[in-house]
């Protein structure tokens, strides 16, 4: 794995967000196969979702995969139209000239706010 400590980057939550970029470029300069594609990505997601899913059921066993999209998935993807202008997998053309900023990006803030 590739030393961020030159960057200042040290801990381990810090070196595991700074990855994820650094092997996304490693994948389109070298060719080879990211360490955390959209396939793991997904799958986290999905398990994340589940979890908050289930508590707001009072903690009852939610299966998965998950067939249908949850409320939260649907807030977070009105949320993302709202903040951007276009949807993240139709409606893509408005997002073309959008800025993504890191703050504006805070799915964290739109879920911790809205569960």
């Amino acid at each position: 794995m590739f030393s961020f400590r030159q960057y200042g980057i040290s801990t381990t939550d810090d070196i595991a967000k700074a990855n994820v970029p650094y092997s996304l470029h490693q994948a389109v300069t070298a060719g080879i196969n990211p360490e955390y594609s959209q396939k793991d990505t997904r799958k986290d997601m999905e398990f994340w979702i589940a979890f908050r899913k289930s508590e707001n059921l009072s903690n009852v066993w939610v299966d998965i995969p998950l067939n249908e999209p949850t409320n939260l998935e649907k807030h977070l993807h009105s949320e993302y139209i709202k903040n951007y202008g276009g949807g993240p997998i139709t409606g893509t053309t408005g997002l073309l000239q959008t800025f993504f900023s890191r703050s504006r990006c805070s799915h964290w803030v739109i879920i911790g706010n809205s569960i």
